[in-house]
Order: structure tokens, then sequence, then C-alpha cells
């Protein structure tokens, strides 16, 4: 059972938005990955990076995500080509690892705001 009512999302979504609309694009990095654990280099004064995944895996997961370890090839959170996902925490940014699931070329874009 949901405790938010139907205005309370509506508001907290209004939120949320208004929040992100206040912010500032001002650094990018492209990064290639592969079977080596990847981190992020975060520019000075980042609060959010909006990434998007393109691999030439089309089938299944192209590489997979942790904020608390590691990840390796089967354990992580699984992201597709295409996916495009928010890092809406400064303390999120600097955990952020990344590795490949599958062979294939895949390349991250990592878009900062501050």
């Amino acid at each position: 059972m949901s405790f938010l009512t139907d205005n309370s999302k509506t508001y907290l979504r209004e939120l949320v938005r208004q929040g992100l609309n206040d912010l500032e694009a001002f650094a990018y990095e492209q990064i290639t990955v592969d079977g080596s654990v990847k981190t992020l280099t975060i520019p000075t004064n980042a609060k959010v990076a909006i990434l998007t995944l393109v691999s030439t895996v089309t089938s299944g997961p192209a590489v997979m995500v942790r904020y608390d370890a590691n990840p390796t090839s089967s354990d992580g959170i699984p992201f597709f080509n295409g996916d495009r996902w928010n890092v809406l925490d400064p303390k999120n940014l600097v955990n952020f690892k990344i590795t490949q699931f599958a062979g294939g070329t895949h390349t991250l874009y990592v878009e900062y705001y501050r």
C-alpha cells in the first residue's frame, strides 16, 4: 500500500522537476567500459549527473553498476544499450562503479550539473 496520495505524488514530482531545472550543465565525459572497474572523474561542484549507455550489445545487459562495492560481470545492477539514468547525489557520484557484463563495445556518456 502506497503512503503517498495522488496529490502528494504530483507535488513531489513537481518539487523534483523544479530542483532539476535549477541545475546548470557544465562538464562532460565519455568513458569506455571494459572488463576493468571504472569510476567517474567528477568535476568540482558537481551535484548531479545524467548518464547514457551506448553499446554494441543489443540483447541482454551490457554493463553492471554498483555504488557500494566493485561490480562484476555477475554482480551488480544491469544496464542495457540505450539506458539513461540520473545520479542525484554527490556521494553516489563518488561511489559509482561500472564494468562490462558482456563483450562488445560500451561507451558511457556523462553530463555533469551544478
